[in-house]
């Protein structure tokens, strides 16, 4: 992977343990959303997972 200013993502965590948190980021708000509604981290996971949505590559 490269280094690019013009990079866009959106980027989710999906807890596996405790209270199931989904921490999300990213520097293009509209992938950061996308991702919020995405079925995996908005269900309960059943282990680890990692979502990403890139552009612009």
């Amino acid at each position: 992977m490269g280094v690019s200013s013009s990079q866009r993502f959106g980027l989710a965590f999906c807890e596996a343990s405790g209270p199931r948190l989904v921490r999300r980021t990213g520097n293009d708000r509209e992938l950061v959303e996308r991702i919020r509604y995405t079925e995996p981290a908005s269900s309960p996971p059943a282990g680890v997972t990692n979502l990403d949505q890139c552009r612009d590559l």
